[in-house]
């Protein structure tokens, strides 16, 4: 026995002490192109887009959200985030410009574990601003999504899905995989 460790050592040994090749750093998604603020409905609104494409392992961590989410599966190989923002307290366009650069959110890969995309917000806008987002992801995907106040709608998705509401509805349609919802206050 002590023989068989010992040959096991000799061969191991070098092996382990081998300096071995760091895996490349995933690639960050690019910062979006943060549009004009227009006004809609009698308010400014910027609709800004998030890009960042993925491979099938990746998960998506949408944390600490405020707003409604609207989070679809389709025939698409990347993370696709639009983040809307009514900017209704703001009046004059310089001010609402400004502040888009603060409040506008992020995709960011997590260091310690590249396989998971955080969407990242912005800087609380407090009262009168309100935040909605549209997001597209591959049909097989998983996804953890948090939100404090606000509905989540989530469709044509196949995955692990984990998915909470503060204070807000959570509806599945087409949903498959090991689900997990919890709400709050909503149905």
């Amino acid at each position: 026995m002590r023989r068989i460790l010992l040959i096991l050592i000799s061969v191991l040994a070098p092996l382990l002490a081998q300096d071995w090749p760091v895996p490349p750093a995933p690639p960050e998604p690019e910062p979006p192109e943060v549009p004009e603020p227009k006004w809609e409905h009698g308010q400014l609104q910027v609709v800004i887009s998030h890009k960042f494409e993925i491979d099938q392992q990746t998960i998506l961590v949408l944390e600490d959200m405020r707003g409604d989410l609207v989070i679809e599966g389709s025939k698409v190989n990347m993370i696709i985030v639009n983040e809307r923002i009514d900017l209704d307290r703001y009046r004059d366009m310089e001010r609402a410009r400004a502040a888009t650069k603060e409040l506008a959110g992020k995709l960011e890969v997590d260091e310690k574990n590249p396989k998971a995309v955080y969407f990242v917000t912005g800087k609380w806008g407090g009262r009168n601003i309100e935040y909605d987002y549209t997001i597209k992801i591959p049909r097989t995907f998983n996804i953890i999504a948090d939100t404090y106040t606000g509905d989540i709608d989530l469709s044509n998705v196949q995955g692990d899905l984990e998915l909470s509401s503060g204070a807000g509805d959570i509806s599945l349609s087409d949903a498959t995989g090991k689900i997990k919802v919890k709400s709050g206050a909503g149905d």
